[in-house]
């Protein structure tokens, strides 16, 4: 390290040393009156200064200090002030990490959920994702049959009868596969549980079950299905004109920009 790098990081370290979080009851050296030469030499019974008389213990020291004053000058390069302990003052004001749940607190979390989720009625929504599911996978399979039986060119109408006849075995059989596919057991203790447990706290969910157990929680539960229903009717009855009406507009829009095909050339 060069006499100048060596200054900088000596500054810093003086910068560092009395930043907030440093220690501020170390007092600080006397200064010592210079003396000459001889004068600091060893008196006769006293032991003698190991790093004068050895070479290489001074070099050490020497290269010891280079390392820390190297190790403060990388620090504030990368905008970091430590402590000489090391640690990062600013440190000292950041939040403090989550507390880490008991066993205890995480079984009693548990015990609230299990009693929480029949009292929101999970299984009947999970029953009706379960048919959504089901008929989704029947609409999936009837389109992959179409486009499969048109590419492959096996439309008939012979063909197209024996599917028909078939079909409702076909879907009887889809259907009832997909709906094992949503098992209600595995979403509530693999899916909900984790999440509720991650969530909210012991008390919120105290909270919820209180109220979702008391008359107002339960008509709420029993009567938000129906309000949801009354209002994707209103909602498509309103606007499906609207829409109707845009949609019209953008085709015609769209078909505007267009040529008539040519006529075929005469024989």
């Amino acid at each position: 390290m060069n006499s100048l790098s060596r200054t900088a990081a000596v500054l810093l370290l003086a910068a560092t040393l009395a930043a907030p979080g440093c220690k501020k009851d170390a007092k600080p050296a006397k200064d010592k009156k210079s003396t000459p030469a001889a004068a600091q030499k060893s008196a006769p019974g006293k032991a003698a200064d190991k790093s004068a008389e050895d070479p290489y213990a001074a070099a050490q020291k020497e290269a010891e200090l280079d390392k820390a004053l190297d190790a403060i000058t990388n620090d504030s390069a990368t905008g970091t002030v430590k402590t000489p302990d090391g640690k990062d003052p600013k440190a000292e004001d950041a939040a403090p990490p989550a507390k880490k749940e008991s066993a205890k607190e995480l079984a009693s979390k548990e015990q609230i959920i299990r009693k929480l989720l029949p009292a929101l009625e999970v299984d009947r929504q999970l029953d009706m994702l379960r048919e959504m599911f089901a008929q989704d996978t029947a609409q999936l399979f009837l389109e992959y049959l179409q486009q499969s039986v048109v590419k492959k060119g096996l439309y008939s109408e012979e063909n197209a009868k024996t599917l028909d006849q078939n079909l409702p075995q076909y879907m009887e059989k889809l259907m009832s596969g997909a709906g094992q596919l949503i098992d209600n057991k595995q979403i509530r203790d693999n899916i909900l549980m984790p999440a509720y447990k991650e969530q909210f706290t012991s008390q919120e969910l105290q909270d919820m079950l209180d109220f979702f157990s008391s008359p107002a929680g339960k008509a709420y539960i029993a009567k938000t299905p129906m309000i949801n229903q009354d209002m994707h009717k209103t909602i498509i009855k309103q606007k499906s004109s609207k829409v109707e009406a845009m949609v019209n507009e953008i085709a015609n829009s769209a078909m505007a920009e267009l040529k008539p095909p040519a006529e075929p050339p005469k024989q």
